[in-house]
């Protein structure tokens, strides 16, 4: 929106109107209305007020003789007084009787308080200071005093109860109390939750076998399309890859990145995940983690060449890397489902690119219904997967990408690539239709199997600047 340049005066800001009340040196009461106040300190309690001092002001003048003050707060109900007791000069009259007033002493100060206003700070000056036109005088609080009936069963004052005059500098007006729109600290809270964002790199390679391929390329993809901006990287061994165990080749292995991986979930909580592996099990915590941030209300876009979707009964080669997808729903072993955040539905689940499946595999996916999406239609269509979260009335969305769904004559630097691809512009089309209408939470990026010389190509620079853009 554009902006307009408007001439210097004083801020242009709603405030409460308050009264200020003090003796004279005679011991007589008099008030004037301010709307120049602000709490100024939570211990110990103080406010600042304002008072026009290029002006004969005998209500400053007597509370800078004596010290102290008491801060008043009238109601809607007593507007025409407040207005008043702004209006006239106390040398001239006495104001608070005019208008039927009283007052009594106050506790702690040598001040009055004024009885008909329902809120009453007493107040000790601590501090003046004069700033152009205005004096500026600090008083700490020292005894508050309110009628019940502004008051809730905790002893809180409540603004509907109170009902406090706003003072329009800008229209030179009064307004009442508006509705309550939302809690302080809390809805601020909520948002910066929500763009709290992780980039993790997971080199984790051990789900593929005895192959570092997977492991070398998170590191080149960090430092050639990261610029080494990661805010973790999760400490991978190189050792020879641990045992079958419960099925799984590598399992202590794999159980140790998942936890490592959970720490700093824990850690940062974030709302928005962008990981870079590894192999392709390797964001597997990282979207279990999204799926209970946001409650099971998220899509998971599942792009890959392989299914997987085995178990480790069903698995004859016993990498994980087979099994990551099935895990993320549910089933798994039971160690490595205690360190799952969450488990999605079948229905959440939309594959897009699959060519290369196993028996199981494809059977869990006719039995469950996963909506499911060929090369061929996407190259038709790069919009049905968007199309298919809308239908899906899902809210947020999850991508996952095994860069071995593209075809190998547009995309070799991946492990396991297969024939008969996605082209790499069918890909991004297909990324841009998700953002232009669902909320990406999070992106996996796995199977890059480049080395520290394979740089400057442009796709996955594109890729990495949709995944730091979350």
């Amino acid at each position: 929106m554009a902006k307009k340049e408007l001439k210097l005066r004083s801020v242009v800001a709603p405030t409460e109107t308050v009264v200020v009340s003090a003796y004279d040196p005679a011991g007589k009461a008099d008030a004037c209305t301010l709307a120049f106040y602000m709490v100024s300190s939570h211990v110990p309690p103080c406010v600042t007020i304002a008072i026009n001092a290029t002006q004969k002001r005998k209500t400053l003048k007597d509370m800078l003789e004596t010290k102290a003050f008491v801060l008043g707060f009238p109601s809607i109900s007593q507007v025409k007084e407040a207005d008043y007791l702004g209006v006239e000069s106390g040398y001239n009259t006495d104001k608070l009787a005019n208008i039927g007033f009283t007052t009594s002493p106050a506790q702690t100060v040598h001040a009055p308080v004024i009885n008909e206003l329902p809120l009453s700070l007493e107040c000790e000056i601590v501090h003046t200071v004069t700033v152009g036109s205005h004096t500026q005088v600090t008083g700490e609080v020292k005894r508050i005093l309110a009628d019940e009936s502004v008051l809730n069963e905790k002893g809180r004052v409540i603004l509907e109860k109170l009902q406090p005059i706003i003072y329009n500098e800008e229209e030179m007006c009064y307004h009442t109390l508006g509705e309550k729109v939302a809690d302080a600290f809390r809805t601020g809270a909520a948002l910066k939750k929500s763009l709290e964002k992780l980039t993790i790199v997971i080199p984790q390679w051990q789900g593929g076998g005895q192959d570092l391929c997977t492991y070398e390329g998170a590191f080149a993809f960090r430092e050639n399309y990261l610029a080494g901006a990661a805010d973790a990287t999760v400490e991978i061994s190189t050792a020879d890859i641990s045992p079958v165990r419960d099925g799984i080749l590598g399992y202590d292995d794999i159980l140790e990145c998942m936890q490592q991986v959970n720490k700093e979930l824990q850690k940062q909580e974030p709302s928005r995940i962008f990981t870079v592996g590894g192999g392709c099990d390797a964001d597997t915590p990282c979207a279990a983690w999204m799926n209970k941030v946001y409650d099971g209300d998220m899509a998971v876009v599942y792009i890959d060449s392989h299914g997987d979707l085995n178990t480790p009964e069903s698995s004859e080669s016993h990498l994980y890397y087979g099994m990551s997808l099935r895990a993320l729903a549910g089933e798994t072993a039971p160690e490595f489902l205690e360190h799952l955040a969450s488990a999605i539905i079948p229905a959440q689940l939309i594959t897009c690119g699959a060519r290369n499946l196993d028996p199981g595999e494809l059977q869990y996916k006719a039995e469950h219904q996963v909506t499911d999406f060929t090369v061929a239609e996407l190259e038709a269509d790069p919009g049905l997967v968007a199309a298919a979260i809308k239908e899906k009335e899902y809210q947020n969305v999850y991508i996952h990408i095994d860069l071995d769904v593209l075809d190998p004559a547009e995309f070799s630097l991946t492990p396991l690539a297969e024939p008969d691809g996605m082209t790499k512009d069918t890909l991004l089309k297909v990324l841009q239709e998700i953002k232009a209408s669902a909320n990406v939470v999070g992106f996996g990026l796995l199977e890059y199997s480049g080395t520290m010389e394979d740089r400057n190509d442009p796709f996955l620079e594109a890729l990495a600047k949709f995944g730091m853009e979350l």
